[in-house]
């Protein structure tokens, strides 16, 4: 089975065969190009210089005859010519120092043509013509230092000695410099002729990449047509299919990668769906029971606001008239009682008291439950109530003997109803300190995030498990101890962040790892903050 990325890198991979095959070739012809261009350029800057070092060669042996002329009839003895004498060495001096000259000249075009041929050898050390001209103008360099070591005297030109010398000299080096155009032709044939066998390589090089290309590009359209476009086709047909309401048509796609994979899967996705609108109208049916549930239980909170209404007076009654009977039988009772009966009623008095008073407790969270009315909100620094609760619960005799930590910013204010938020500290705080053992941990953290104050109550006591979390803010929801919780905490605590456009989420680790609640209020700007801007 091969991938998707497999095939993808095996295409690839031909693409970039093609692409360097293409790319070496034209690389190959314009170095070709550009070489031939640079060794015709080259070959053109020598030439002037070589037919220069030819002059130059020819009117240094047309001078040197001069002087060797005004030589012999200087030192001819006949009367005719012993007459002009002076003149004759005048003339002869006049030529020797035009002679140094010439030699100096024609060593500097050597200099020129020699510094050419070995910039030409270090980018053609194989060349055997340039090679032999190396070695004609190594020969040429030995002689003109010979003629210039046999000029170096001053009166050469009055002595035969030297003249012969240097004649002889002379002719050495026109001989040399006759074979640097013949060494020049000899490049040329030769350069041309490997032109030709380089073009042919080139030319057949070329054929052969082309036609390999040619070949590797309709391979790659091929295996891109099969692998690729002839499943996508089945698959957008299908999907096409299936989208017009015929759920029984299944894709059937053999290609064994991913593409089969996906087809497979929408498959398995039309006969999930099949089975979903199998079931839709039990679902549709369940739905409607559960939303006329809902507005029957919206309608026993309302009547149940309205009942803890119309109690709260009778329980308050109940509880006075308690009250002001256990006053009028004070007197009547001794300090100590004295028999059973007298035990009983206080007792009883008391219970008629605590039960009213918690029944009457009840009642008023149950219609703060239901009020939705909108609060009274102000400017409140959220750091400075949270601190002042925490410092009210310290003092509480249950709470002595457990720690609450607290990491506070200076200030963080926030446009809340200062006594609902005091509600939701209290409720969060007693609640943590009451499920934490003696030596417990509460942590509470305040701080300002993208525009919101985010407070976090955290404590390593009971912890929760799955159903708990489930039910924490339900209304009358309580793991506390008959007597000791009426489940309306939480509740009124998500009503109240709710309210103020907040969020509040639970989370416990398990049973025995503690529990954590984070709220998240939007917050405005403080009046310092409000100054620096």
């Amino acid at each position: 089975m091969h991938t998707i990325r497999f095939k993808f890198l095996f295409c690839l991979a031909l693409l970039l065969v093609l692409v360097l095959a293409l790319s070496l070739v034209g690389y190959s012809a314009l170095s070709f190009y550009r070489n031939a261009v640079r060794d015709i350029e080259e070959r053109l800057e020598t030439l002037p210089i070589s037919l220069e070092i030819t002059a130059e060669i020819e009117e240094l042996q047309s001078t040197f005859d001069k002087i060797d002329f005004y030589h012999r009839r200087r030192t001819d003895k006949s009367a005719f010519h012993s007459l002009d004498r002076e003149t004759n060495l005048q003339e002869a001096n006049l030529h020797r120092d035009h002679f140094g000259n010439l030699l100096t000249g024609f060593g500097i075009s050597w200099e020129k043509y020699n510094q050419l041929l070995q910039d030409r050898l270090r980018r053609n050390r194989n060349d055997d013509a340039l090679k032999r001209e190396d070695a004609t103008l190594s020969d040429i360099k030995f002689a003109l230092d010979n003629l210039k070591a046999r000029t170096a005297q001053a009166d050469w030109a009055g002595q035969k000695v030297y003249l012969d010398e240097i004649g002889e000299e002379l002719r050495k080096l026109r001989v040399l410099v006759r074979y640097i155009p013949k060494y020049q032709l000899e490049g040329l044939d030769e350069y041309s002729s490997n032109v030709k066998n380089r073009y042919r390589s080139l030319f057949t090089l070329t054929l052969l990449t082309g036609i390999t290309s040619a070949v590797l590009l309709t391979i790659l359209v091929r295996l891109g047509y099969v692998w690729i476009f002839q499943p996508l086709s089945v698959l957008v047909d299908g999907s096409r299919i299936i989208a017009s309401g015929r759920f029984e048509h299944r894709i059937e796609l053999n290609t064994k990668d991913e593409m089969s994979e996906l087809a497979k899967a929408l498959n398995e996705m039309t006969e999930r769906f099949q089975t979903i609108c199998a079931d839709l109208d039990q679902q549709i049916r369940i739905r409607s029971q559960e939303a006329v549930r809902n507005e029957r239980l919206a309608s026993v909170g309302f009547l149940a606001a309205g009942v803890a209404h119309e109690i709260n007076n009778p329980l308050a009654s109940i509880a006075m008239c308690s009250e002001s009977l256990e006053r009028r039988l004070e007197p009547l009772l001794p300090p100590t009682p004295k028999d059973e009966g007298e035990n009983v009623v206080r007792k009883y008095l008391k219970m008629i008291q605590t039960e009213a008073f918690r029944c009457k407790t009840i009642t008023e969270k149950l219609l703060d439950f239901a009020r939705t009315e909108k609060s009274n909100r102000e400017k409140t620094d959220l750091a400075s109530l949270i601190y002042g609760m925490v410092e009210m619960l310290a003092h509480h005799g249950d709470y002595r003997e457990k720690e609450v930590r607290l990491s506070l910013p200076e200030s963080l204010y926030a446009t809340v109803n200062p006594q609902e938020i005091k509600q939701v500290v209290l409720n969060l705080l007693t609640n943590a300190l009451d499920s934490i053992a003696q030596g417990g941990i509460v942590r509470v953290k305040l701080y300002e995030k993208e525009g919101a104050a985010h407070l976090i109550v955290e404590d390593d006591g009971c912890g929760m498990d799955a159903e708990v979390l489930q039910n924490v803010f339900e209304p009358f929801y309580t793991r506390k101890k008959q007597g000791q919780g009426t489940g309306l905490g939480l509740s009124i605590t998500h009503r109240i962040i709710s309210d103020h456009d907040g969020r509040i989420d639970a989370s416990s680790p398990g049973l025995g790892k503690g529990s954590k609640f984070h709220i998240e209020l939007p917050v405005n700007l403080s009046p310092e903050k409000k100054r620096q801007v």
